[in-house]
């Protein structure tokens, strides 16, 4: 674990001494965009001050594919922050960009972060259309990493509906068999998270809390501190 978050500080480090050397604007704010997301997971401040950049300078050269990407992290980086107006701002932009784009992986994923939102808002009426939109159309996709996280977020989205219990179960069984395929890290803790909440609504509740306890730790241990919290 030590060395993952090692590997994932190399690479940081890697991408911000070739920034320097890269003289197309499309790959810079390509890279701006790679750096800010790996700092997404355990360094706020330092992922906004590069997503601010790529922002400014996709916005400045008219990279459509940069800029909505960069919505996309700034949706997130919002959403770490608590301030759920300007993260859904970001998420719904991003999705109008990927829409002029015809970015299907993107779009799916824009679709999900929005029925996330809508979720944490207490509003599960547009929550469930959202994350239903996604789950239309992650099957089709190339990246099937994105339907392991469009599966783990169905649950999030209807793990209260009682009516839905099997296909909760199925959901959570799929998304872990596709993580574990593409070795999906970030999507098996998460995976492991809603474990522990089954365990709990059946009852086993020294099972979930040894089961919390773990993915917490593993989670810290690879970096991802903010999934930890």
């Amino acid at each position: 674990m030590a060395a993952l978050l090692h590997a994932q500080s190399r690479e940081i480090n890697g991408l911000k001494s070739r920034l320097s050397q890269v003289k197309d604007s499309a790959r810079y704010v390509d890279t701006l965009n790679r750096i800010a997301g790996l700092y997404l997971t355990n360094q706020l401040d330092s992922s906004f001050i590069y997503l601010t950049k790529a922002h400014e300078m996709a916005k400045r050269r008219g990279y459509a594919k940069g800029k909505a990407d960069t919505e996309m992290n700034l949706g997130s980086y919002y959403a770490f922050r608590a301030n759920s107006y300007l993260s859904y701002r970001f998420y719904l932009d991003a999705l109008q960009g990927y829409y002029a784009l015809s970015d299907s992986n993107n779009i799916c994923l824009a679709y999900m972060n929005i029925g996330i939102y809508y979720r944490y808002d207490g509003q599960y009426k547009p929550a469930a259309d959202y994350i239903n939109k996604a789950m239309d159309l992650a099957p089709r996709l190339s990246k099937k990493t994105v339907y392991a996280s469009v599966l783990t977020n169905y649950y999030l989205v209807h793990s209260a509906d009682p009516t839905k219990l099997d296909s909760l179960k199925w959901a959570l069984t799929a998304a872990r068999n596709i993580a574990s395929r593409h070795k999906d890290e970030r999507s098996l803790l998460n995976i492991s998270l809603f474990d522990a909440y089954e365990l709990l609504r059946k009852g086993d509740v020294g099972g979930s809390e040894k089961l919390l306890l773990t993915t917490i730790d593993k989670a810290n241990s690879n970096g991802y501190n903010y999934l930890s919290m």
